[in-house]
């Protein structure tokens, strides 16, 4: 039996929830295949249309404390760097960990994610809005293949500007 996710916890950030949307993934991209899918017809597998926190789910709503991510490593939320890091880095590591998932089966198989224009502690949608995400280098950094920016109120340049892509 699967464990299911906990209502009101981020599910991109426990080992719990990473090990559970692996399956996911594993279980998706296995029965494509064990049914003689069309997958030469497949752009890509997306893996989350606005991937997003929410600001008002834990851990995000812990003002103390210490919490260990997904990725092993421990994060202060008292500190705004500490928080800013658990964004940037719980991002790269379920995106790489299923982009790992998909490709372990079919290697051929293009990875995608949809991501909200978000910056610092700008919410897309304004504010008391808890819909968050500080995505860094993500770019640059990932082994998804590509990546599309959802950028709700800003304009195109600012999007691009939040996510580090403004010379490009």
């Amino acid at each position: 039996t699967r464990e299911a996710f906990v209502e009101g916890e981020s599910d991109f950030l426990t080992a719990r929830n990473v090990e559970v949307y692996r399956e996911y993934y594993a279980d998706f991209v296995n029965g494509l295949v064990a049914r003689d899918a069309r997958l030469d017809w497949v752009w890509s597998i997306e893996l989350r249309n606005e991937y997003v926190y929410q600001l008002d789910w834990l851990p995000w709503n812990w003002t103390e404390g210490d919490f260990t991510a997904a990725n092993g490593a421990t994060y202060d939320m008292a500190i705004g760097d500490d928080r800013h890091r658990l964004s940037s880095e719980s991002l790269r590591y379920w995106a790489d960990e299923m982009a790992a998932t998909i490709k372990a089966i079919r290697p051929e198989t293009l990875v995608s994610i949809g991501l909200l224009a978000t910056h610092d502690n700008i919410t897309p949608f304004g504010e008391g809005d808890p819909r968050w995400l500080i995505a860094d280098d993500f770019h640059a950094t990932t082994d998804v293949d590509f990546f599309d920016i959802h950028g709700v109120r800003p304009s195109v340049e600012v999007a691009m500007e939040r996510f580090n892509l403004s010379d490009l």
